[in-house]
């Protein structure tokens, strides 16, 4: 039997090419997409000169801290985190998240500030799970060698492979963190990461965006299969 997962956060990041000359206007503009998810004040980062893309200019957010928005002109990240045992399985959680982000997909595409639409898309769910003696054996003998002593440390284990998806060519990547203190419980983390692959850059409107979540839903779940044990 798999080990009771908690979802604790996801992240979508939306990688395309976006215009921060006004950010005051972006940042309405996607503030008014969903006022409940981002309710907190925006904050403006001042742009620096030879500033890598990569470096926020945007920066929306709930007035809970359970969502943030985050926008360079490289990418845009949307993270949401999770209370403990909200969603019983990763297809729900996606389902629920899928709506919010085809909407947003289609405000990016139809504003000027983004040159052109998303040219990939990346999803990343972080879980975790405290187990029992004999379920952190039997995970620790399929994944881990028998001459491996964890004692208080933490062990990583990334399983990666490249996956073609309905209209995608996606590099799906599995990590592992299992670790075990004296004193402690035995704990086992898992990521599960599905990104387009860089060498391939698509037009992602709402509808493939969509298609993409539609796909994913059941791949991550199967992916906990993985965990039968």
């Amino acid at each position: 039997m798999a080990p009771p997962m908690q979802i604790r956060q996801s992240q979508v990041a939306l990688f395309c090419r976006v215009n921060l000359a006004d950010k005051l206007t972006l940042a309405t503009s996607l503030r008014d997409q969903d006022r409940e998810r981002f309710d907190g004040e925006p904050v403006l980062v001042p742009a620096m000169p030879d500033s890598p893309p990569e470096v926020p200019g945007i920066i929306l957010q709930s007035s809970s801290g359970t969502s943030s928005l985050v926008v360079s002109s490289a990418r845009i990240d949307i993270t949401t985190r999770y209370e403990q045992g909200q969603f019983d399985s990763i297809y729900a959680m996606v389902d629920a998240e899928k709506q919010f982000l085809s909407n947003l997909a289609g405000t990016l595409a139809s504003s000027l500030q983004i040159e052109g639409n998303v040219k990939r898309v990346g999803v990343i769910i972080q879980m975790s799970a405290t187990l029992g003696e004999e379920m952190f054996g039997k995970l620790r003998q399929r994944f881990v060698s028998a001459e491996v002593d964890l004692g208080q440390y933490r062990t990583e284990i990334g399983l990666l492979d490249r996956q073609s998806w309905n209209s995608f060519e996606v590099n799906r990547w599995v990590r592992l963190m299992m670790s075990k203190e004296p004193s402690g419980p035995e704990l086992l983390e898992v990521v599960l990461d599905f990104n387009t692959i860089p060498e391939l850059e698509y037009d992602l409107d709402a509808e493939l965006l969509t298609n993409f979540l539609e796909q994913l839903g059941p791949r991550a779940t199967n992916e906990m299969r993985v965990f039968d044990v």
